[in-house]
């Protein structure tokens, strides 16, 4: 098996005004989940539960 480089960046709302921003996150939910192939690559939508 070979090993593959593997990138990505991340955008959104950080929830810093309700959330105190040094807090780690608890898991990755499945809510509203989804991963498509684009002509870039893949793309994926995840939320973050904190």
């Amino acid at each position: 098996m070979r090993e593959k480089e593997k990138s990505g960046t991340s955008r959104g709302k950080s929830g810093a005004e309700r959330h105190h921003p040094l807090v780690d996150v608890k898991a990755v939910t499945f809510h509203r989940f989804s991963l498509k192939e684009t002509g870039e690559g893949w793309r994926a939508f995840v939320i973050l539960d904190i």
